[in-house]
């Protein structure tokens, strides 16, 4: 299953805001025929089917991934 990020969980307009504050958008919006265009397909899936993922979610080795996790903490303490 491809894990997609950091962008995956932000919508249009914050995607195209933090572009703009790193820099990037002016260059962004520039046209090009860059493989992007040519192989984009013309109505791009926006969002996953319910089967898709709950098929995928299956996959998981759900109690191996949560062990791991907590294994893997880190504690920091902040002191004010």
């Amino acid at each position: 299953m491809p894990i997609l990020r950091p962008l995956i969980g932000l919508d249009k307009q914050e995607i195209m805001d933090l572009a703009k504050g790193y820099g990037t958008y002016d260059i962004s919006i520039l046209p090009d025929q860059d493989c992007c265009s040519l192989f984009l397909p013309k109505n791009p899936a926006t969002k996953a089917k319910k089967q898709f993922i709950e098929a995928e979610e299956e996959n998981l080795a759900m109690e191996n991934l949560v062990k791991e996790a907590i294994d893997s903490i880190d504690i920091i303490k902040v002191l004010a």
